[in-house]
């Protein structure tokens, strides 16, 4: 049985409400789980769309036509790279671990993070625009394990992996 309290007025500050009258009738009870079920329901559906919006495996149109799966290949000519770290010292996908880097756009600094909301997870690659720069001055990863490791040459337009110096 679901017991439900019906306050009368507002308790002061730090006062735990005190009930009036305490709802224990069959009706009270189900109209209670039915409140309760709606608002979980709700919350769980608007997790649910919020965690899968940019889900590629459940594409959505909210127009009614056909679902679509669109790519963004565009012939800018703007540069690019993503780097996969790769810890030994530091736990193995380097959550955590900073990466700066310096081109002609300016400094950048990106945190491997593997999540950034609720119920959802991100790709641990870090990605920096480059613009029309062709190349990476300087690259800097400061790794969870406290060691930092300086890359002379990356390449850009391409995923490059980097795997934490052993100590």
């Amino acid at each position: 049985m679901l017991v439900l309290f019906e306050e009368v007025s507002s308790p002061p500050i730090g006062v735990p409400p005190v009930p009036s009258k305490v709802l224990t009738s069959p009706i009270h009870s189900l109209v209670a789980r039915s409140i309760v079920s709606a608002a979980v329901l709700c919350f769980t559906l608007f997790v649910f769309y919020k965690s899968l919006r940019a889900d590629v495996s459940n594409p959505k149109d909210d127009r009614g036509g056909a679902t679509v799966l669109m790519r963004n290949d565009q012939k800018t000519g703007h540069h690019w790279i993503q780097l996969k770290l790769i810890g030994t010292s530091s736990n193995r996908d380097a959550i955590g671990a900073r990466v700066e880097l310096i081109s002609a756009k300016g400094l950048q600094v990106r945190e491997v993070q593997r999540s950034n909301s609720y119920l959802s997870q991100n790709d641990v690659r870090v990605h920096f625009g480059l613009g029309i720069a062709g190349e990476v001055d300087s690259l800097k990863i400061h790794w969870p394990s406290g060691q930092v490791q300086t890359i002379d040459s990356v390449p850009v337009d391409r995923i490059t992996t980097v795997t934490e110096p052993a100590r």
